[in-house]
């Protein structure tokens, strides 16, 4: 099983994954987790957490706009 397939895999099953102190956490419904996903977790481990570690880092931020001029108005307004 590749790291893309375990992460389908993990999706499809309702699997969620978070770093905490350096630790990976999952989340899962109960029997989500087959012997297999197991093992895929353990082999993949380091590269989940790098993985998630990254995703966290690249988090979009609302800017703040300035309010000195005129702003646009939206398709609705």
């Amino acid at each position: 099983m590749t790291l893309n397939e375990l992460l389908n895999a993990l999706n499809h099953q309702g699997v969620h994954l978070s770093v905490k102190g350096g630790g990976l956490q999952c989340r899962a419904p109960a029997g989500a987790l087959t012997p297999e996903l197991k093992q895929g977790l353990t082999r993949y481990k380091p590269d989940l957490i790098r993985l998630l570690q990254s995703s966290s880092s690249q988090k979009n931020t609302l800017q703040r706009v300035k309010r000195d001029h005129e702003l646009p108005l939206s398709y609705a307004q």
